[in-house]
């Protein structure tokens, strides 16, 4: 009798009961042949089900759902919209920012000093609904106004200075033509959400804006009818006025013979 060997693995199988060889033997099958005879048992299929593939099918949508968290996540405004609305005055860290300029011209600094301190105290900034206004001046007073309809693009810019004290200067771009921007907001340490909440007013703007889609075109037999239709109404139309004018020109010459 051939005995079971420990080398003689079934994966999550019990072994094989005894086979009757030729002679009236009883023996075991071969090795080759246990896992083609023997059936699975459940742990087996658990273990056959849990490597399996997924279906393509599957893998896409979860990309899909995980594609669509990320984007909803994404486009979430990330800005305070009241908070910019609020906004009237640029913030202190400005000013030092301008008396470190003024001060590396040294023999500029009496002229400078006084004008940006003017430019400081009487900047200031108004965000509506329509638009962003920006003014300062005393003797010579200047007001840009801004619609969100007009804004083509918008950058940051800063210096070193500038990254140090927490500020970045917002470039707003308009399509006029020029190369310069048309409005420099700056002195404001949210930068980035006032760049975001400028961005989403431009967009709304335009989404608003952007004409109906047009009606969809009649289907392809029935826009075939009408033409021929209409062709046929010409045909008779065009048919009538030569029999008219071969009438007309009948008449004229049977009076001339006469």
């Amino acid at each position: 009798m051939h005995f079971f060997r420990a080398e003689d693995t079934w994966e999550g199988a019990v072994p094989p009961a005894p086979h009757i060889l030729s002679g009236g033997r009883v023996g075991t099958p071969k090795r080759n042949a246990l896992k083609s005879d023997i059936p699975h048992t459940a742990g087996a299929k658990e273990m056959t089900a849990r490597v399996e593939p997924r279906p393509p099918e599957l893998d896409s949508v979860a990309l899909a759902f995980a594609g669509g968290a990320l984007f909803a996540g994404r486009v979430k405004p990330t800005f305070d919209e009241g908070a910019i609305l609020a906004i009237e005055r640029p913030h202190p860290k400005l000013w030092t920012y301008y008396l470190l300029c003024s001060l590396v011209v040294l023999p500029a600094a009496p002229i400078l000093v006084p004008v940006n301190w003017f430019r400081y105290h009487t900047m200031r900034y108004k965000f509506t609904a329509e638009g962003v206004s920006m003014s300062w001046g005393i003797l010579f007073r200047r007001q840009v106004l801004l619609n969100y309809a007009r804004i083509q693009d918008i950058h940051l810019q800063s210096n070193f200075v500038e990254r140090w004290l927490g500020l970045a200067r917002l470039l707003v771009q308009t399509a006029s033509g020029s190369s310069s921007a048309e409005m420099t907001i700056e002195g404001l340490p949210e930068f980035e959400a006032v760049r975001d909440f400028l961005y989403s007013k431009m967009r709304g703007v335009k989404d608003h804006h952007q004409p109906a889609p047009a009606v969809l075109a009649a289907p392809a037999g029935v826009a075939d009818v009408e033409l021929a239709a209409t062709l046929r109404e010409v045909a008779a139309e065009l048919r009538g006025i030569r029999l008219a004018l071969g009438e007309r020109t009948d008449r004229k010459e049977g009076g001339g013979h006469v």
